[in-house]
């Protein structure tokens, strides 16, 4: 025997298909909101530990860096004969792995090399990092007298000075570790046309 269904009418038809519509709007719906509960509590529980977390990585970057990662050279110029210092001198500093003034100057590799200007106290600042450079050579092309190398080691522990001519000084002086001290004459227009003529 066949089985008969039941015909629905259009209305009926309208119904049930709006009622699954509206059950599969709601369970939509309580998803939607389950979701953004957890974003909700999951963004509010990263506001809390975020600030701990930055503070965990900025500490370990920090304690993972050596503490002689980083030195710092002073280079200050005064005139010889007033200890005033020189401002705004064109410098030029270069670190070697090993010592281009001994030898042959394949011997040596330049691991870097910076111009500066003197700031108002006749300053200059290097920053140096690990391993140091074997020697530092300073030079500025205004100057009296021409300058040697340095060893940074030496510098860093005990700082150096730098007489002008090899005169006896006039000046009582010293430098504190971690600074050079130069002693010396900035040329006048004068002196650097002399020096050019032959």
């Amino acid at each position: 025997m066949p089985v008969r269904g039941t015909l629905m009418g259009p209305s009926e038809f309208d119904r049930m298909l709006l009622s699954i519509h509206i059950r599969h709007i709601r369970e939509q719906a309580l998803a939607l909101r389950l979701a953004i509960d957890l974003l909700r509590r999951t963004y509010q529980h990263s506001l809390k530990i975020l600030p701990l977390f930055t503070a965990v990585l900025l500490a370990s970057l920090t304690l993972a860096r050596p503490a002689s990662a980083q030195r710092e050279v002073s280079i200050r110029f005064l005139d010889f004969e007033s200890g005033k210092p020189i401002k705004k001198l064109g410098v030029m500093i270069t670190g070697y792995k090993g010592d281009p003034s001994h030898g042959k100057a394949a011997d040596s590799t330049i691991l870097f090399s910076v111009s500066k200007k003197t700031d108002q106290d006749g300053r200059v600042v290097v920053q140096l990092t690990e391993p140091l450079p074997d020697r530092i050579h300073v030079y500025s092309f205004d100057l009296a007298q021409s300058l040697s190398g340095f060893s940074p080691a030496e510098v860093l522990k005990a700082g150096s000075v730098v007489e002008y001519r090899d005169n006896t000084p006039k000046l009582q002086i010293s430098a504190k570790p971690g600074e050079i001290l130069i002693l010396n004459r900035k040329l006048t227009a004068w002196d650097k046309m002399r020096r050019e003529i032959p």
